[in-house]
């Protein structure tokens, strides 16, 4: 078990471990503005200032003692109006091989930091690091002020049965925060992300369907400059919301005045933030970064995949043949009680006589010697709906579950497992690149 750090929660003591701030030149703190500025709400735009400041001080920060370290935000969620409207975070800051998670402090004197309920439940914002960050905009300064590994937020969240308020965020304690900077920087250097797991487990989704037709009758208060979601939404549909860009992205342009009347329609966007598993390097016998960081493990060929034989009989009888050249990954999970195994079998199809595509072939079942609670509910769902729903019922004659859709070469597929006591997992969405380059975040 891990224990909360034994850091001195005096905040007077903590002023006596700063070793200097980081300056902004008038130019970042100006950059800083246009940042907050792309988010209409005008009780949105202070926050998210606060957390441009945050990023670039970081920043600043990291290349002056750790030039060595790649930075990349290109995926950060204060860079991406309709998260940054969402998250009061700063979400997906790549540095080298992980990713972190700042989060802003005002005063040495605060005893708890507010942790937005996306960064801890939500697997696409869910960080290997959460840093915190002290922002002293009239002095134009910030600080590393503390910070905290993935591994010790979740022993934390277990051992002291942390609960969400109502408003979507956990409460921690400063304390809890490693001060050391000097720590921090070594654990970016030596640490491997496998020793620093992200989040994969989710709250259970709601349909899209059913979040579209609530949030096209909330319009009215959706548009105000005062419209808190948690207090107009559930966490389940807000989760969905974060989930799902398309979304995401709908209720920016609703906030913004770009979408209007109850006739707007949810278009999905071009990009997406969240990270994507890319099942076309399997046929280059490659995983991406994502799979690797989530212990997913390639098979060989399938024709050699002996442990899927005893299920090709029974897929064939109905109607699903897995050919020679198919490639596939499995990955082994815990999802409460259960012990899970997650296979996935790609092939290309042909869609037209003229066109190709893929199909997504998902296999659940359990790991060695365990066995696939009844009830427990498969569902695989695109960027609008859901597509294919299995629930493995008490006289079921399999101990396994299984999907399968085929789509074009740019759509994606989300897997959601679900437990009959609703404890439920979303996988990150599958994508299919049979290029070079590995599709990221």
């Amino acid at each position: 078990m891990i224990n909360p750090p034994t850091h001195s929660t005096d905040p007077l003591d903590w002023e006596f471990l700063v070793l200097d701030n980081t300056e902004l030149t008038p130019e970042q703190v100006e950059q800083a503005v246009q940042i907050s500025q792309t988010v209409h709400a005008p009780m949105k735009q202070w926050p998210v200032y606060l957390q441009a400041l945050a990023l670039i001080g970081f920043q600043e920060w990291l290349a002056e003692r750790a030039p060595d370290l790649d930075v990349t935000d290109t995926h950060c969620s204060i860079l991406q109006p309709q998260y940054a409207n969402l998250i009061e975070a700063v979400c997906n800051l790549q540095v080298g091989a992980f990713s972190l998670c700042l989060m802003t402090i005002g005063s040495v004197t605060d005893a708890l930091v507010s942790f937005p309920r996306a960064v801890m439940d939500v697997p696409q914002f869910a960080p290997h690091l959460y840093v915190l960050m002290q922002v002293l905009e009239e002095e134009m300064q910030v600080q590393v002020y503390g910070y905290l590994r993935s591994d010790q937020v979740a022993e934390l969240q277990r051992s002291h049965a942390l609960q969400a308020s109502s408003n979507w965020t956990y409460t921690l304690p400063v304390s809890w925060f490693n001060p050391d900077e000097t720590e921090l920087l070594l654990d970016l250097r030596c640490l491997e992300p496998q020793a620093l797991p992200r989040l994969t487990a989710s709250p259970a989704l709601l349909p899209i369907a059913e979040v579209q037709k609530k949030l096209t009758n909330l319009l009215p208060q959706l548009q105000s400059p005062q419209c808190s979601l948690s207090q107009l939404l559930t966490w389940e549909e807000g989760a969905t919301i974060l989930t799902f860009p398309e979304l995401a992205d709908w209720l920016y342009r609703v906030q913004s005045g770009a979408a209007v009347g109850r006739s707007a329609s949810l278009a999905p966007k071009a990009e997406q933030t969240q990270p994507l598993i890319n099942v076309g390097l399997w046929f280059h016998d490659r995983l991406d970064t994502i799979a690797q960081e989530l212990a997913w493990v390639l098979m060989p060929a399938f024709a050699q995949a002996s442990a899927l034989r005893s299920m090709e009989e029974e897929l064939e009888n109905r109607g699903i043949r897995i050919p020679p050249e198919a490639r596939g990954a499995y990955q082994d999970v815990q999802l409460g009680n259960a012990s899970l195994r997650i296979h996935v079998i790609t092939w290309v199809i042909s869609l037209t006589t003229a066109t190709q595509g893929w199909t997504l072939l998902i296999i659940l079942g359990a790991q060695p010697n365990t066995r696939l609670p009844i009830g427990t509910r498969l569902l695989l769902r695109d960027e609008t709906q859901p597509l294919v729903e299995q629930v493995l019922q008490e006289d079921a004659p399999n101990s396994y579950l299984y999907a399968q859709v085929g789509g074009t070469w740019n759509e994606r597929f989300w897997v959601t497992i679900e437990l009959m006591d609703t404890v439920a997992m979303t996988l990150p969405p599958f994508t299919f690149n049979d290029g070079n380059d590995v599709v990221m975040e």
